[in-house]
């Protein structure tokens, strides 16, 4: 695939890791038509420091480390998939529903907490499905000024 020079792609890199870090991308490697190795270095200058008078005086400019190429490696983390279901084509105004938001966990870490914010708590019901798809309604309105 060939790309107009300075066209901007995002690259999506999988990768593994085995502890927690914070990593700087430092160069790429790769083929050029799939057969030229090239390797481009990626030093990039931070922004100008600005916040002191030695920066502001300095004969040559300073700059902070540059941040935008940092991948932070964090603890896994639930991911959920958010399905409505069946919602209504069109409501009026004032005109209230029912209907369903289907919350399910399609990542590997199980959910310890899950909270949901509602302007209008005495009209949200709750529920939830057990291990045999029975479901369970649990009311927990807390109304918070």
């Amino acid at each position: 695939m060939l790309r107009a020079p300075l066209k901007p792609k995002q690259l999506s890199i999988p990768a593994r890791s085995t502890k927690l870090a914070k990593l700087r991308c430092a160069h790429v490697s790769f083929r050029l038509a799939g057969a030229v190795p090239l390797r481009q270095v990626l030093d990039k200058r931070g922004a100008r420091l600005n916040a002191t008078r030695e920066q502001r005086i300095s004969s040559t400019a300073m700059y902070a480390e540059d941040q935008s190429l940092v991948v932070e490696i964090r603890e896994a983390r639930p991911e959920l998939a958010l399905e409505l279901v069946e919602p209504p084509n069109r409501l009026g105004l004032g005109e209230e529903a029912s209907t369903t938001l289907r919350l399910t966990n399609v990542g590997r870490v199980p959910i310890a907490d899950l909270r949901v914010l509602a302007d209008k708590p005495d009209v949200l019901l709750l529920g939830a499905h057990d291990e045999h798809g029975e479901q369970h309604h649990v009311i927990v309105a807390e109304a918070r000024d």
